[in-house]
């Protein structure tokens, strides 16, 4: 449970106060502008962004299966939303669906190496240890969706 307790601080880390947020606006066309940081974002971009806010109060509310449909939203319109994506990854493996989450962090640790951004994919190298040690130990699941009506 030790594993799976430093992966959970990180993503909550990561997903709460937004370090990976940013990284959001770059998979797309929208650009900066102003001294104060100004995000013009594109309309795919703009409800990306709305449905990742939902799915964060979903999830908040302990709403799991409704947080992942947000996700699925936020993905389908911008399918390379790294924050997105980390948090599907983090999802999977709360759900202990390891092999899933390790698929989407490495999906994101490209997108980032992509941009260039080789610290951040860098950094979530040990994330990836942890699920293959989740994996492994064959962790339990610490959440469970609700039963389809």
């Amino acid at each position: 449970m030790r594993l799976a307790t430093k992966f959970i601080l990180f993503l909550f880390t990561a997903i709460l106060l937004g370090t990976f947020s940013v990284l959001f606006y770059q998979s797309g066309s929208g650009s900066v502008s102003g001294s104060n940081t100004e995000w013009h974002l594109t309309e795919a971009q703009a409800s990306s962004l709305e449905a990742y806010r939902k799915a964060e109060k979903a999830f908040d509310d302990k709403n799991y299966n409704q947080t992942l449909e947000y996700l699925d939203i936020a993905l389908e319109l911008i399918p390379k939303n790294v924050a997105a994506i980390l948090f599907y990854s983090m999802m999977c493996s709360f759900l202990g669906e390891y092999d899933l989450a390790i698929v989407q962090l490495e999906k994101a640790r490209a997108f980032l190496r992509a941009k260039g951004d080789h610290r951040s994919a860098a950094a979530l190298e040990s994330e990836r240890e942890t699920l293959i040690e989740l994996r492994e130990e064959k962790a339990s699941p610490l959440i469970k969706l609700a039963p389809q009506k």
